[in-house]
């Protein structure tokens, strides 16, 4: 077997293998026995030999090499990194590989990352000998008036009506038929406002059981793909109106929070508590984000003063993180994520590249928040990670429990554990002063 390393940066190495005929044989064997034994064809004893022609007839040279070709690379890599002495931060990412039963070869290329190196620089922190007496943060009534409808709003109920003309923020059940394309009909829920142009004015004053003859230019993002960026005669029918009934304000609307764990610290027996306890929470909250944003500033401190390169696969992590979020953002809307980056005239390639930066930012604020943990032997306990599992659930507005159930997931863990350390390390760093 023959290996050519090659450093890419300090963090990064690229290594190229061509592989012995004894390992490419040995991972066609494992495949040809593998693919028998899914396969089970009648008439074989289990201990009979394999017969390969039939498995490479019965599943295609194709597939047969695309499986041997995981088996060898896995063999390979292996004894690569022992031969090497290559000690990877994480497993590599395969680049290319190339398979030749008949040649009995196999070549393959792989980026391996290598540990991060860390030079956290030199400081030191000390009480701000300046630090104003603490205040409250002024809480406006616009501020109050807008939580309370914020919370009217997320505990309302949904009821159907007849006989009232559609409205703004009103949900409709709309039927759309277009006769012109395979795709005829499809039921569709609508919120006025939050649609198109086009659609959000067609639908205004409509009631239920209303049907109206309209062209509609169909944006990009619509659910129905085959009717997008199209301008098509439409029928459309309105199958049930849906308007919100929000929650009258009063000493029982507060009680009622009791029995919403999402809601417990603002849960109280009277309207007058409840705005006390909202109004004492926004200006927690905003006094909370001006020490975040002095915090903030000493972690950058010591983060551009520092001297941190990481391995490419870090990076990658996060901006394929990314990706999947604005995937599932996207799909929610009923668009692929090919259609959407195809509308924003970006590549896979392109969007990563748009992102990379941030993303290494991403990873070396978190590389120097663990580290000013370790100095100052920062620690969390399970209080920190059930106020940060509470703060995650209401920024994706779901229950908690739900995030608690998802403890066991590494990457739900990961995002819990980071959250609860940079809280609890940006708090150590509020009215603390840095000294390189």
């Amino acid at each position: 077997m023959e290996t050519v390393v090659e450093k890419l940066d300090t963090c990064n190495i690229k290594i190229k293998v061509t592989c012995s005929p004894e390992i490419v044989k040995k991972g066609y064997n494992k495949a040809y026995r593998v693919l028998f034994k899914r396969l089970r064809p009648a008439g074989f004893r289990k201990d009979a030999p394999v017969p390969k022609q039939l498995v490479k007839q019965l599943v295609g040279q194709s597939q047969l090499d695309e499986y041997a070709r995981d088996e060898i690379v896995n063999l390979a890599y292996g004894d690569v990194i022992k031969k090497e002495n290559i000690n990877p931060y994480q497993s590599g990412r395969i680049l290319e590989a190339d398979v030749n039963e008949l040649d009995a070869k196999c070549t393959f290329s792989a980026k391996i990352p290598l540990d991060p190196v860390i030079e956290i620089c030199d400081y030191q922190i000390k009480e701000k000998s300046d630090k104003a007496e603490a205040q409250d943060a002024e809480v406006t009534d616009k501020e109050l008036e807008d939580s309370l409808l914020s919370l009217q709003n997320r505990l309302a109920k949904s009821n159907t009506f007849e006989n009232k003309p559609l409205e703004e923020n009103h949900v409709a059940k709309v039927n759309f038929r277009v006769n012109t394309t395979k795709v005829h009909d499809k039921e569709l829920t609508v919120k006025i406002g939050e649609s198109f142009k086009e659609l959000d004015n067609a639908l205004l004053s409509m009631k239920s059981g209303d049907s109206k003859e309209i062209e509609l230019s169909y944006p990009s993002w619509f659910p129905v793909s085959e009717w997008r960026l199209k301008t098509l005669p439409t029928s459309i029918t309105v199958n049930e109106t849906i308007e919100k009934q929000l929650p009258e304000l009063n000493d029982d609307f507060a009680k009622s929070l009791k029995e919403d764990p999402m809601y417990q610290t603002l849960a109280c027996d009277t309207l007058d508590e409840l705005k006390a306890n909202i109004k004492n929470e926004i200006g927690q909250a905003k006094q909370k984000s001006m020490d975040t944003q002095n915090a903030e500033k000493s972690l950058i401190n010591i983060l551009e003063k520092s001297e941190i390169s990481i391995p490419d696969a870090l990076w990658e992590e996060v901006v394929e993180r990314r990706l999947q979020d604005v995937a599932r953002e996207q799909r929610n809307r009923g668009v692929s994520i090919e259609q959407f980056l195809k509308d924003q005239n970006l590549t896979a390639e392109q969007f990563q590249e748009t992102t990379k930066e941030e993303a290494i930012y991403e990873v070396k604020k978190a590389i120097v928040i663990k580290e000013i943990a370790n100095k100052e032997n920062i620690e969390l306990n399970n209080g920190d990670l059930q106020i940060a599992m509470y703060d995650i659930a209401r920024e994706y507005n779901v229950n908690p429990y739900t995030i608690m159930q998802n403890m066991k997931n590494k990457e739900t863990y990961s995002e819990v554990y980071y959250r609860a350390m940079y809280n609890k390390v940006l708090a150590f760093l509020t009215n603390k002063e840095i000294i390189n």
